[in-house]
């Protein structure tokens, strides 16, 4: 699954248990892993912009993790809440 995040940024879902985030490099165009989220429980299936900042993943435990870059000093994301029992594909 890949989900644009703003126009610099995506997020991909790597296999199991990890997401990337993806920033465009200005200077070339091309795009550089600016983070690796892992030691997540379960494969992501859907990824959906909630708000600024904010992503929801689905994953095939039918969980809805929250990821957000808000409040975070470096910008870089993280899994901030877990809907259990819940899906949205």
């Amino acid at each position: 699954a890949f989900l644009k995040l703003n126009t610099d940024m995506f997020c991909s879902s790597a296999g199991d248990r990890f997401l990337l985030i993806w920033k465009r490099n200005i200077s070339d165009n091309q795009f550089i892993k600016l983070q690796s989220i892992k030691n997540l429980k379960g494969s992501y299936r859907s990824l959906e912009i909630h708000s600024e900042g904010i992503f929801l993943a689905g994953s095939v435990d039918h969980c809805i993790h929250v990821f957000s870059n808000k409040y975070i000093l470096d910008g870089m994301f993280a899994k901030v809440k877990s809907l259990k029992e819940h899906s949205y594909w």
